[in-house]
C-alpha cells in the first residue's frame, strides 16, 4: 500500500511539475534591458524594441520587394490602429517597411511571408500612408503568408483578429493532461492486479 501511495504522490508531483515554466535571471546589460523594455502592450501582445527589429528578420516579401525594420513609433501606431480595428483582441503579426525598385508598376500584388500567419485567420493589412493607416483586405491568407495588392510602398502591418481566429492549445496543458491520464491508468492497473 505504501509503494502505491508513493507512486501516486510521485505521479502527481510530475504532473504538476511539467506544467511549470522555467524562470531564469535576466541579463544586467543596459542595452539588452532597453531592447526588452515594453514599448507598447495590449491584451494579446507586448512589443519591445527587440520584437520590432525581429519583425524584419522574420518577414520576407515576394518578387523584388524588400523589407526593413520600422521605428518604434510606427510600430506603436500600428498596434494602436489595430486596437481600433479589432479592439484589444488584435495581434500584430508583423509590421515592416516594404520597398520596391524604381519603375515598379502599380498596382502590385505583394506576398509577405511570416510564421505568425496561418490559413483561416481573420487578417487585415494596415498600410501607413500620408500619416494615417488605411485598411487593405488580403486576397489570400495561407499558412505562413498573406497576399494583397498595394498602390505604393511604405510600412505595412499584418493584423490578426485573435478573437475570431482559430485558437491553439497550450502545450503545457496537453503534457499535464497526458501525465494525469497516465497516472490514473497506473492507479487503475494497480487496482486490477490487486483483485
Amino acid at each position: 500500500m505504501k509503494k502505491r501511495l508513493l507512486a501516486l504522490v510521485c505521479a502527481a508531483a510530475m504532473t504538476f511539475g511539467m506544467s511549470l515554466t522555467v524562470c531564469a535571471a535576466g541579463s544586467t546589460d543596459a542595452t539588452q534591458a532597453a531592447e526588452n523594455t515594453p514599448v507598447i502592450s495590449n491584451n494579446t501582445q507586448t512589443l519591445t524594441a527587440a520584437t520590432i527589429a525581429n519583425f524584419a528578420k522574420e518577414t520576407t516579401a515576394s518578387g523584388n520587394a524588400t523589407v526593413s525594420a520600422v521605428s518604434n513609433d510606427v510600430a506603436v501606431s500600428a498596434v494602436t490602429e489595430a486596437n481600433a480595428v479589432y479592439g484589444t483582441g488584435s495581434f500584430v503579426a508583423t509590421v515592416v517597411e516594404v520597398s520596391l525598385p524604381a519603375g515598379t508598376v502599380y498596382p502590385y500584388e505583394l506576398t509577405l511571408s511570416n510564421p505568425n500567419v496561418w490559413a483561416g485567420q481573420t487578417v487585415t493589412i494596415l498600410h501607413y500612408v500620408n500619416n494615417a493607416w488605411e485598411k487593405i483586405s488580403p486576397s489570400k491568407v495561407a499558412d505562413g503568408s498573406v497576399t494583397f495588392t498595394i498602390t505604393s510602398c511604405s510600412p505595412f502591418a499584418v493584423v490578426i483578429d485573435s478573437q475570431a481566429s482559430p485558437k491553439t492549445m497550450d502545450p503545457s496543458l496537453a503534457v499535464s493532461g497526458l501525465a494525469g491520464l497516465f497516472a490514473a491508468g497506473a492507479v487503475l492497473t494497480g487496482k486490477k492486479k490487486e483483485q
